[in-house]
């Protein structure tokens, strides 16, 4: 199924089970959502919806 959101909360986003990274600075954590906040996400996101009504990133 396809969905087209254009409005999603970041509290609603999880990492992907799957992902490699296990940690990430927390500096630069904050400073990417700083830049997501002011400009938008530049990619498209691939998500899942999980039981729990949020959304794993899958690609993005």
């Amino acid at each position: 199924m396809t969905m087209n959101c254009n409005n999603l909360t970041f509290t609603i986003l999880r990492p992907s089970s799957y992902q490699f990274v296990s940690y990430m600075n927390t500096d630069a954590l904050n400073e990417l959502a700083e830049l997501i906040y002011a400009q938008g996400i530049i990619q498209s996101l691939v998500l899942q919806q999980t039981c729990t009504q949020q959304y794993e990133i899958i690609v993005g």
